[in-house]
């Protein structure tokens, strides 16, 4: 069994070349590894270059991106990976009983941030455990998900995609397995930037766009659930004893609605 490899990319040059290595440092049988490159002006389709990866460039949202990598594999299954995931060498002789009964295989993260807030990398990784969510680096049945992201163009969906795409196949009842066994290590850097990504969410779920997982009525009350981030941190602040929790659920917050109303 072999996979074709998604990877979607955007000034990723900081972070790609210790992906691309790693990724062919795996077992993974790779064929192809297509780049699709939204415009990068710092080096990066050179590194992807380097290990002979086939880039495309466009000028598309994630979300399209990804559907175009997708379109483009011709394997059965293929390998979504963010250029800011660094897997381990095992990915797929662990995942790899699990593969032909789901629709995603797949692993989880541990963010890499500075020391002084690794409580906040640790709280987020304990979350993960109990909770499918992101599309860091998974195997994914190619014509499955190409039926469940057909709309997403016409749809305006960029930011978020991996939570639509947890979201329907949670609807349709289709297989997922997370294995905690595989933790990739992601490369965010500061806490600035996992906030950042609490903004696309924030911007990808306007007009239901995409619609909350954890919400069991409608997507259109998504926005009352993230006044309840302030206290979900005041309880992992105790549970952790650390301050900075508080604060960060709370940042999330704020992050979210600027990016519901403002893009």
């Amino acid at each position: 069994m072999e996979f074709d490899v998604v990877v979607c990319t955007k000034n990723s040059a900081l972070t790609l070349d210790v992906c691309l290595s790693a990724l062919f440092r795996s077992d993974i049988p790779i064929k192809k590894v297509f780049v699709i490159d939204k415009n990068s002006t710092d080096g990066t389709k050179e590194i992807a270059k380097k290990y002979g990866c086939v880039v495309v460039s466009n000028n598309m949202s994630l979300a399209e991106a990804r559907n175009l990598g997708a379109q483009l594999c011709e394997t059965e299954y293929f390998v979504n990976l963010d250029s800011d995931i660094v897997i381990p060498e095992k990915f797929y002789s662990i995942l790899q009983p699990h593969i032909r009964n789901n629709v995603v295989t797949k692993g989880i993260y541990l963010n890499q941030l500075p020391k002084k807030d690794r409580k906040i990398a640790y709280r987020d990784f304990d979350w993960l455990h109990s909770r499918i969510g992101s599309l860091d680096c998974c195997i994914i049945h190619q014509e499955t998900f190409l039926r469940l992201s057909k709309d997403w163009e016409k749809r305006g969906l960029d930011a978020g995609e991996d939570t639509e795409l947890f979201r329907v196949c949670e609807e349709q009842k289709l297989p997922l397995h997370q294995d905690n066994q595989i933790v990739s290590k992601h490369y965010v850097f500061s806490v600035l930037r996992l906030l950042k990504q609490t903004r696309w969410y924030g911007k990808g779920s306007r007009r239901g766009k995409i619609k909350g997982r954890f919400c069991r009525t409608r997507g259109e009350f998504m926005p009352a659930e993230m006044f309840g981030l302030p206290i979900m941190g005041l309880i992992e602040m105790i549970k952790w004893k650390s301050w900075k929790l508080f604060f960060y659920e709370s940042a999330k917050m704020v992050f979210w609605f600027y990016g519901y109303f403002i893009g």
